[in-house]
């Protein structure tokens, strides 16, 4: 699924071969592994492994990052859904949460940095 550039309100970064790109999303009591496909300051792209994770638009719950030995719960609402793939955006993160992603975000970058092919 191709999102236009134009409805993007912040860049993205793809955590390639990083060691931090799984959450943990909590969703009715229960929780569940999703692959961190894209990551922005305004939310982002998951992968659920299983492929019954009761996810549809407009859902609203938490999900746990890991950052550098720190877990951050942000809560989300699901913005868009394409079979195991889902879009959430960031609800009302704390200051704290927001300068723990904009971290992961920065590190995610360099890393990618460093893995891509040079000419």
């Amino acid at each position: 699924m191709t999102i236009p550039a134009e409805k993007r309100r912040s860049p993205r970064i793809v955590p390639i071969g990083s060691n931090e790109d799984v959450v943990v999303m909590q969703i009715n009591g229960e929780q569940y592994l999703a692959k961190i496909l894209d990551l922005s300051d305004g939310g982002t792209c998951v992968y659920a492994i299983e492929p019954d994770v009761p996810l549809d638009v407009g859902d609203t719950f938490r999900v746990a990052f890991y950052h550098k030995g720190h877990v951050e719960e942000i809560d989300v609402t699901v913005s868009r859904k394409n079979g195991q793939v889902a879009g959430l955006e960031f609800d009302s993160a704390s200051a704290e949460a927001k300068s723990h992603i904009q971290a992961k975000i920065i590190r995610l970058e360099v890393e990618w940095m460093r893995l891509k092919p040079t000419g």
